[in-house]
This record gives C-alpha cells, structure tokens and sequence, in this order.
C-alpha cells in the first residue's frame, strides 16, 4: 500500500524542505510541530491501522521516539523519515536525483531506512555505498 505513495512522499518533502540543515532536521519539536499542523492528513494516512487498532505506543513512536537514540529515532518518526531518506540519498549528479528512493521504498520502507541508516558506515551521505543501490535491486530481492 505504502510502497506506491512513499517514493513521492520522500521527494515532494524533500523538495519543499531542501533548505533545512541536518542539525535543524534532527529537532524532534520541529517535526512534531509539522506533523501535527501541516501534514497532519499524512499522519492520520500514515497511521490509519495504528488509529483504528488504539496501537498507543507505536503512535507515540510515530512522533517522539528521541528516547531511543537521535539517529534512529530520525528514520522511526513518520515525517522526518521522508525528509531523512530524501537528504541521504538526493544525487544532484543523476537524471533523476531522487532515483534512490526506489530501493528504500519498494518493500518495507521504514524497517530499510532504520536499518540501513542507524549505522555509523551507512548513513554517511558520501560513502559510495549508494552508487550501488542500483545494483542491490536487481541482483537482490529484499523482502
């Protein structure tokens, strides 16, 4: 369901909120405060399941989840997830700079960027590692 709307839901945050720096994207009050003015219809799309099923901690962890560590905790919050995947992966290089975003959001998009940019080698934005994404998709299916 997810996988259709989250590669446009990465680029079109990403896009409006370019101008954002790293350490002004890791303030959890500034995501909260989005998420529950601006973007609130993504949340409640977002967390429908959650809703309907009073899924209480998850919802919390959809919003404040800073207790677990700041560089997880970026890619758990529904919001800045999207802005976070789109600012490690933006290629200004490529045709298509978001191209990327394909291989986080094609299955299980929030267990991917947690995963894969909670580490210290990984989230590095000029590693290398993401000139190969391309690569991890068609000789790997990650499910």
């Amino acid at each position: 369901m997810y996988s259709d709307t989250d590669p446009k839901n990465v680029e079109i945050l990403h896009r409006s909120l370019h101008m954002l720096s790293p350490v002004q994207a890791s303030q959890e009050k500034f995501w909260l405060g989005m998420t529950m003015t601006y973007y609130k219809d993504y949340l409640y799309y977002r967390l429908n399941d959650e809703l309907s099923k009073n899924k209480d901690e998850r919802i919390k962890t959809a919003l404040t989840s800073y207790k677990n560590g700041l560089k997880r905790a970026l890619f758990v919050n529904v919001l800045s997830r999207l802005w976070w995947v789109g600012n490690l992966t933006y290629d200004a290089t490529r045709e298509d700079p978001y191209e990327h975003i394909k291989f986080f959001c094609e299955s299980d998009f929030s267990a991917r960027a947690v995963i894969f940019f909670s580490s210290n080698f990984t989230s590095k934005k000029r590693t290398g590692i993401r000139d190969s994404f391309g690569d991890l998709q068609v000789e790997t299916r990650w499910s």
